[in-house]
C-alpha cells in the first residue's frame, strides 16, 4: 500500500522513536550498574516519553477499526506476502551481505508469519467462535494452537517461554 507523504514522515518518527526508547532502556540500565543513578533515572524517563510519543504516533498509524472480515482477509493477505516473498528476500539479502544471524532471523520472521497466516486461515473462517487456547513463544512468536509445545518449531525454545494468550 502505498504511503501519503504524511504516512511516511509518520512511520519514520514511530520507528525512530521506537528505537530510541529501546536504546535508552539499556542505557540507564548501563548507567545503573556504573553507579550513575541520576542520568539512568534522565535516560528511563526520556525512554518513557519516547513510549508515549511512539504510542501517540501509533494511534494515527492504526487509523479507524472498520469490519474485521475485511481486516482478517487483508491480514492474512499480508501474512502470506511476508511468508512468501517480503522475508525471504530480507534473509537473501543479509547472507550475501555477510550477516547469518540478521538473515536467520528474518528466516524465522518468515516461518511465523506463515504459522500466523495458517492460524488465521483456520479459524477465520469458521461459522462460530470456539474458545480456542493458543501459545505465543515469547522468544519469536510463534502461536501454538491447543497447548504449548516442549521446544518451539521455529526457535527451539523451551516450553516456559510460552505464555497463554
Amino acid at each position: 500500500m502505498p504511503y501519503k507523504d504524511q504516512d511516511a514522515a509518520v512511520a519514520l518518527v514511530y520507528a525512530d522513536q521506537c528505537i530510541s526508547a529501546i536504546r535508552n532502556t539499556l542505557y540507564a540500565a548501563r548507567l545503573r550498574k556504573d553507579r550513575r543513578p541520576a542520568l539512568a533515572r534522565l535516560l528511563a524517563a526520556i525512554s518513557a516519553a519516547e513510549d508515549i510519543q511512539s504510542r501517540r504516533m501509533s494511534m494515527r498509524m492504526r487509523g479507524r477499526i472498520d469490519d474485521t472480515a475485511a481486516h482478517l482477509d487483508a491480514l492474512r493477505r499480508k501474512k502470506y506476502g511476508d511468508f512468501a516473498e517480503v522475508f525471504p528476500k530480507l534473509a537473501e539479502r543479509f547472507v550475501r551481505a555477510g550477516e547469518s544471524k540478521t538473515s536467520e532471523a528474518f528466516q524465522q520472521f518468515g516461518e511465523v508469519a506463515k504459522n500466523h497466516y495458517d492460524r488465521i486461515s483456520e479459524i477465520a473462517h469458521r461459522q462460530r467462535d470456539e474458545s480456542a487456547i493458543f501459545f505465543l513463544c515469547q522468544v519469536c512468536g510463534y502461536i501454538s494452537a491447543g497447548f504449548a509445545p516442549a521446544r518451539c518449531p521455529v526457535c527451539g525454545a523451551i516450553e516456559a517461554r510460552f505464555v497463554e494468550t
